[in-house]
């Protein structure tokens, strides 16, 4: 019997540590896309068999896209692609991917500068996604400084 009460101490060490641990680990992920907050918008889109169209599209909008300081990771069945230079880690991976995931039904979901889901759109229409942005108070102060 008083063998077992070390042994018990030890598994319970073991078990708070991995507790512990786990909690680490999410508190990570979930700040992931943290990182961008007050400095980019980040626009999430989930493409299933029009992910070359909709990337097209991205390229031909990029002036307008970094003109609002706008990321943008595009999840289809091949990955997930960017117009960030940084590699996209597995932790960033699983956040972005779990966001689509709370918007079901959306094709994009645009994330603002403080961090708050501005928008969830079923297609993406880039000019939809723009105009909006264009009417955040943070947009409308950085249109009008030189």
């Amino acid at each position: 019997m008083p063998s077992e009460v070390p042994t018990m101490r030890r598994m319970c060490f073991y078990l708070i540590t991995f507790a512990l641990t786990a909690l680490a680990t999410t508190a990570i992920a979930a700040d992931q896309l943290k990182q961008y907050q007050w400095k980019q918008r980040v626009l999430l889109i989930h493409a299933n068999e029009n992910a070359g169209a909709i990337r097209l599209m991205l390229d031909q909008n990029q002036q307008a896209i970094n003109e609002r300081d706008l990321v943008w990771f595009l999840v289809s069945p091949s990955g997930i692609q960017s117009n960030r230079e940084q590699d996209i880690t597995p932790s960033l991976q699983q956040q972005i991917t779990n966001t689509l995931k709370e918007s079901p039904g959306a094709a994009a979901v645009l994330i603002g500068k403080d961090g708050s889901i501005k928008g969830r759109y079923s297609d993406l229409n880039l000019d939809v996604a723009f105009g909006l942005i264009d009417t955040m108070p943070m947009r409308k102060k950085e249109m009008s400084d030189p």
